[in-house]
């Protein structure tokens, strides 16, 4: 019996820092892909201006399921939520929004991690400048 408990020890100690390995580079691909895609949506906002919130939070939802869908990204739009605030602290200027992407970690690296999601901020101006005269 002790034989069989042996072989089942040495296989999971065989195969769980593989498992673990791939867990944890997926994670790492998927926050890069995060990512960049804040960093494209932030940009692509600040091309085409917003006056609110709820319209800055609309154009990023729109351009990140049609970003996923061209690209094939391994990013699910379901389980990423976005938010949009238009930040005004004292000393912002205004037309200054923070937009953060959350987005649920792969399971063995949120198992490994104290924190379940990971939470990217990006900073852009929203609202568009005066010399901007074309707006779609």
């Amino acid at each position: 019996m002790s034989n069989y408990i042996a072989t089942l020890l040495a296989l999971l100690l065989l195969f769980f820092p593989v498992g673990a390995y791939t867990q944890i580079h997926t994670g790492n691909q998927v926050k890069q892909a995060a990512f960049h895609l804040l960093a494209e949506s932030v940009k692509h906002v600040e091309v085409q201006g917003a006056n609110s919130q709820e319209e800055a939070e609309r154009l990023v939802r729109a351009f990140v399921d049609r970003t996923i869908q061209q690209n094939s990204m391994n990013l699910d739009p379901s389980k990423l939520v976005i938010q949009a605030e238009k930040l005004t602290e004292i000393g912002w200027r205004d037309g200054v929004f923070r937009i953060t992407f959350i987005y649920p970690k792969p399971v063995l690296v949120s198992f490994l991690q104290d924190n379940e999601t990971f939470s990217f901020d990006m900073l852009g101006t929203i609202e568009p400048h005066q010399f901007d005269e074309r707006r779609e």
